[in-house]
């Protein structure tokens, strides 16, 4: 009996191990029918989604960039997650897209292709600058001191030029790099980012002026019969008049910019202003409050060429710039200048995977250069192209009484335009009216002096325009570094928004004064 009852249990061990091997069989034949692991698909680029409520974290490494050392290339690779850069004062200065591409070895740069782009107008020649009478030798000296400080006390920093005019004496001069292989002079040019806001405001008052709409006319009733403007769901833009787009209260808020409706026409091969249209279909705020941004200014570029018939950069040239014989234009209505100043920054925040270094270099914008890219979703509020000299004397012809931009009565206009309240732009404290902004300066002796004009900065640049009407004098600095964003020597622990360029700024005033 126990003989029998071994092999008994022995069989029926046998029995479940060869049930339990039949079930493994079985499981493993339905599994690869499913999965069909031996097929891979092929990963394609998708979007990069915050964790957390938290952008992608880049590093800020150290400036490697100065003014008295050659420019060393900087590594590029593929681009990775953008952080949002969107400055303090150019809502315009564009991002590129959270994409990611499938991971691959950094490539070499290909040939720029040139865009088609359509109403290409000639490209001014900026080194052909008009000569004018200098200040006395005593001031020129102060001028040039206060720009080499503040330029050299700078923790990043490429090349600066800067001038400064007073009823025809003008003072210029230029520090530092254009690019790697050139200096920056007085005849170089570079964007002024949204001091380019100037020219649409100058150029919206005096179609008003011409009777050609009003202030209180309506994007409905302006656009009525433009076809892509008719084209969108209009119900998601506030139906704002020109008044509230000229004083950014219209509601609206800018398309942001590191989406990926801005990346397909900043990458595409060709361009039309109405690209960004549809990009503006979305929820908006309340109308009255201030809500600085592009798109305001997009839809008066819009605005004045529709009611005019006929292309921005051409009526601007035809109003202002060839009766003063200023040299201003805007992108990508004309040809990228081949002397424009490299814009340098930081290029993480732009589509790269370096630090501080040339914009140009990221591979993203091997296509489509970076200037044209980022100019196809900035335009009109951000795209304009000139130089120190001109744009000094672009803001005394605007501003001052003497100058003849504008009539009279349009500049009285947009100077009583400006709204009480005080505002931050550029991370100062200022006032904002019809697309102008006034500051107030204090001076090295306890004084303070009162100017208008517009900032700008990012994309690799940063311009500073002002008008002092006490002073009778208009004032422009320029760089391929956005040093609007850093300190400068003057800011202390009441006026931290203090730049390099408000710095100088006040030191160029303050000597002025002082000789009155």
């Amino acid at each position: 009996m126990s003989h029998k009852s071994e092999i008994t249990a022995g069989q029926t061990k046998l029995i479940r191990f060869l049930i339990g091997l039949s079930l493994v069989f079985l499981i493993a034949a339905c599994g690869s029918e499913s999965e069909s692991p031996e097929v891979f698909p092929t990963l394609e680029p998708t979007l990069i989604t915050k964790t957390s409520g938290s952008p992608p974290q880049t590093q800020s490494p150290k400036p490697t960039i100065s003014a008295t050392v050659p420019i060393a290339a900087l590594p590029t690779a593929e681009p990775t997650a953008i952080t949002a850069e969107m400055d303090s004062p150019d809502a315009s200065a564009t991002l590129a897209p959270n994409v990611a591409p499938t991971p691959t070895k950094t490539p070499a740069l290909t040939p720029t292709v040139a865009p088609v782009l359509t109403n290409r107008t000639t490209t001014p020649d900026f080194s052909d600058l008009a000569s004018y009478p200098e200040f006395p030798a005593a001031l020129t000296a102060i001028f040039s001191k206060a720009l080499e400080d503040e330029f050299e006390a700078s923790a990043q920093k490429v090349g600066i030029s800067a001038a400064v005019y007073q009823n025809g004496l003008l003072w210029t001069q230029a520090l530092g790099l254009a690019n790697e292989s050139r200096p920056m002079t007085p005849t170089t040019p570079l964007r002024v980012m949204s001091t380019s806001r100037t020219f649409v405001g100058a150029l919206v008052l005096s179609q008003i002026e011409d009777g050609l709409y009003g202030l209180n006319d309506r994007l409905s009733t302006l656009l009525a019969d433009h076809d892509d403007y008719q084209s969108l769901d209009t119900s998601q833009i506030p139906d704002a008049t020109v008044e509230e787009l000229l004083t950014m209260t219209s509601g609206i808020i800018d398309v942001p910019i590191q989406g990926m409706g801005p990346y397909m026409i900043m990458t595409a091969s060709s361009w039309e202003k109405s690209d960004m249209l549809p990009l503006m279909n979305k929820p908006h705020g309340p109308s009255g409050a201030f809500l600085y941004g592009n798109d305001n200014s997009y839809l008066l570029g819009l605005i004045a060429e529709h009611m005019a018939g006929n292309n921005l950069n051409e009526l601007i040239q035809a109003e202002f710039l060839e009766p003063l014989s200023i040299k201003a234009a805007f992108l990508p209505e004309i040809d990228t200048p081949s002397t424009i100043a490299t814009p340098y920054g930081n290029q993480s925040q732009y589509g790269g995977s370096g630090g501080f270094g040339d914009l140009t270099q990221i591979p993203m914008y091997s296509k489509v250069p970076f200037n044209e890219a980022d100019s196809r979703v900035s335009w009109p509020g951000a795209s304009a192209v000139s130089t120190a000299e001109s744009m000094a004397r672009w803001a005394y012809e605007l501003y001052s009484s003497k100058g003849s931009a504008i009539k009279p009565e349009v500049r009285s206009q947009q100077i009583g335009s400006i709204r009480p309240e005080t505002i931050s732009l550029a991370a100062a404290p200022q006032k904002y009216g019809f697309h102008i902004a006034q500051k107030e300066h204090l001076l090295s002796d306890g004084t303070s002096v009162s100017t208008y004009g517009h900032p700008g900065g990012g994309a690799g640049y940063a311009s500073a325009m002002f008008y002092a009407p006490s002073l009778d004098l208009s004032i422009s600095i320029l760089s391929n570094s956005d040093l609007g964003h850093l300190l400068g020597t003057c800011a202390s622990r009441t006026e931290t928004w203090l730049s390099p360029l408000d710095c100088m700024t006040r030191r160029f005033l303050s000597a002025i004064a002082d000789q009155s």
